[in-house]
């Protein structure tokens, strides 16, 4: 039986830019088992509703543009989001899950999850008391998430 405590990534999704990528990486963290909101300025949920009507996303009170130069939310609204989905989870008496047992990440938009046997029960272990930190390999395109395979030379972003 699959486990049922919620696995909550949140991110914050490029309206209008690489949407077939943006797609497949969420289709990849669904593919885990974990459940997905885009946090967003107000400027930019219409249009990403468009491109994703089938994403949760939550309109960010405000933006750290004036610092970033572009419209990022700031981490403490991607943390309330965080905590309200869990909230609404445990609200609902069908899920009957403690805020306790949610495990919550906030994720780059553009980082996608190779299929991982168990990918979602070794988060939810490693993450209790703990923050989870991994390594990104940076791909010249979408097509090759499944094919790339590290060396173990690669320099990694500072993304």
């Amino acid at each position: 039986m699959p486990d049922q405590r919620p696995l909550i990534l949140a991110t914050s999704i490029v309206p209008g830019r690489d949407v077939e990528l943006h797609r497949a990486t969420v289709k990849s963290w669904r593919a885990a088992g974990c459940e997905v909101i885009s946090v967003n300025g107000a400027a930019e949920t219409a249009s990403l509703r468009s491109d994703f009507p089938d994403l949760t996303i939550v309109t960010a009170p405000a933006t750290a543009e004036r610092f970033a130069h572009k419209p990022v939310p700031y981490i403490h609204d991607l943390l309330k989001a965080l905590r309200n989905a869990c909230a609404a989870r445990n609200a609902c008496a069908a899920h009957n899950v403690s805020p306790a047992q949610c495990t919550v990440g906030i994720i780059n938009a553009d980082i996608y999850f190779r299929d991982v046997p168990n990918l979602a029960a070794t988060l939810h272990r490693e993450a209790q008391g703990a923050l989870v930190l991994g390594p990104r390999v940076d791909v010249d395109a979408s097509a090759s998430f499944t094919s790339f395979y590290p060396s173990g030379n690669e320099t990694y972003s500072v993304g």
